[in-house]
């Protein structure tokens, strides 16, 4: 793992979980007087501590919030180059502009060429989805250690560079595939999830429940098997459609397919019979029946798997997080270090689609061709999926990018739909139908209902956990 680890600040005491032999401990320690964001890398940087943590609703955190120009402005140490990401964040109904991350760069033999110290403010980074708000900084301190031990690499300071940093890390082992591309050619050509709805039919409309399933590690789990294109693309006139080349297409399709938006969602994005995709999904038209035909094309002349190997590595840490709770014995902890590092690999994989702002030279790899052909990829493997519980009778009534809804009289829902939850899928939740028949009508979007559904189920479970409360006192 990298070192040095990352450390807690809450109310001038040191948090640091570290590892001595085959124990573990958290040591605390005091730090002085801090008054300004000088103080806290000049001290950060004396103890080795490359990320120092303000802890969320610590007195730093509110003093940045309600003095940030103070905290900000303040002298700092000699041959000192503060870079500072700032975040939108709401309080009081007020929006402010709060520093969520203070980078430090000290000049060494007249060059800016070492970054040594960091303070990160997770309470003000929506991005995070609990690490801003843990405000008991030894659960705080000791989430952070999860996250890096099974990732072997220090927490950046949002998911979507973290992600990214350990992208890079195993694309060290293979730098061909990570050369520079031109895509100036490229049409803009998106690739959108999945949103679909159905109406019921009459015997549906009397099923008792709802189930919506959730598709866990829709992205990172499609990296394992997406080919990518390696270099920049050329331009063919009729290709020859291979699944085993990366590609961009424009494709004419005819005829009828199973995936026709009536039982079953629709093969393509567009309705219209010429359309560009990437090559994913012509390989869904080719499956559903379609009679397609390739117009033109993008094609790489090289494709590889190029994140397949740090897919798996997600994988395998999130499965570790999830299986080795004798590794990993803080529950709270390990909870939260599962739900940062499905964001790490989702936010990782977004980032490649994100426009580089590259203020201090870091390696940036802007690949919106990668992007969008594994989102297509997800996409795919989702319909895949969604046909086999077909073939067996139960079919859909609605999919949200990643979730499925389906309908049943089955109170239990690890057979409600058989075999589901065996194939990386999980429950997120379940409702009564007869209460929620307005949502599957014409007049309600997708959008709509996937709302008033997931409100629904939000406070169900508030209700549920207000009983358990109550019958606990």
């Amino acid at each position: 793992m990298e070192s040095p680890v990352s450390a807690v600040l809450h109310n001038g005491v040191i948090f640091l979980a570290e590892q001595m032999g085959k124990k573990r401990r958290l040591k605390r320690w005091k730090a002085p007087p801090i008054q300004c964001a000088g103080d806290v890398l000049a001290y950060a940087r004396e103890k080795k501590i490359h990320r120092l943590w303000i802890c969320p609703d610590s007195d730093l955190s509110t003093f940045v919030r309600e003095q940030r120009e103070n905290f900000l402005q303040a002298p700092l140490v000699s041959e000192l180059h503060v870079h500072e990401q700032d975040n939108t964040s709401m309080y009081e109904d007020e929006v402010k502009l709060l520093p969520t991350c203070i980078t430090a760069f000290y000049a060494t033999r007249g060059k800016m060429d070492l970054s040594w110290g960091q303070i990160v403010i997770p309470e003000y980074d929506g991005r995070w989805v609990t690490l801003c708000y843990l405000d008991d900084p030894a659960l705080l301190c000791i989430t952070l250690y999860y996250l890096e031990h099974v990732m072997h690499m220090a927490v950046r300071s949002a998911p979507a560079t973290t992600g990214r940093a350990w992208m890079q890390r195993e694309g060290r082992k293979r730098p061909t595939w990570y050369r520079e591309a031109d895509l100036s050619a490229l049409p803009d050509v998106g690739s959108p999830p999945l949103y679909w709805k159905r109406p019921l039919t009459a015997e549906e409309a009397g099923k008792k429940y709802v189930y919506v399933y959730d598709k866990r590690s829709q992205h990172v789990d499609a990296c394992t098997d997406t080919v990518l294109g390696v270099g920049t693309p050329r331009h063919v006139m009729r290709p020859e459609y291979t699944r085993r080349c990366a590609g961009l297409y424009h494709i004419k399709v005819r005829g009828e397919g199973v995936w026709n938006g009536t039982r079953l969602p629709p093969a393509l994005p567009d309705p219209m019979e010429e359309q560009w995709v990437w090559g994913p999904l012509v390989a869904v038209a080719y499956d559903a029946g379609y009679d397609v035909e390739v117009l033109e094309g993008y094609v790489w002349d090289q494709s590889h798997r190029v994140l397949a190997g740090w897919a798996k590595q997600v994988l395998t840490a999130r499965k570790a997080l999830e299986m080795e709770v004798e590794e990993y014995p803080y529950e709270a902890a390990r909870k939260a270090a599962l739900k940062e590092l499905k964001m790490i690999g989702v936010a990782g994989i977004g980032l490649l689609n994100a426009q580089p702002d590259d203020w201090r030279g870091a390696e940036v790899w802007y690949r919106p061709d990668w992007y969008r052909t594994i989102v297509a990829t997800a996409r795919t493997r989702l319909m895949y999926g969604v046909l086999r519980r077909e073939q067996l009778g139960y079919f859909p009534v609605m999919v949200v990018a990643d979730s499925v809804a389906y309908l049943s009289d089955n109170p239990d829902p690890e057979t409600a739909v058989p075999e589901l939850l065996k194939k990386g899928f999980a429950l997120k939740y379940r409702l009564p139908l007869a209460s929620h028949l307005a949502v599957f009508e014409p007049e309600c979007s997708v959008a709509q209902a996937n709302r008033l559904l997931n409100e629904a189920a939000r406070l169900q479970q508030e209700d549920l956990d207000v009983k358990e409360t109550t019958e606990d006192d």
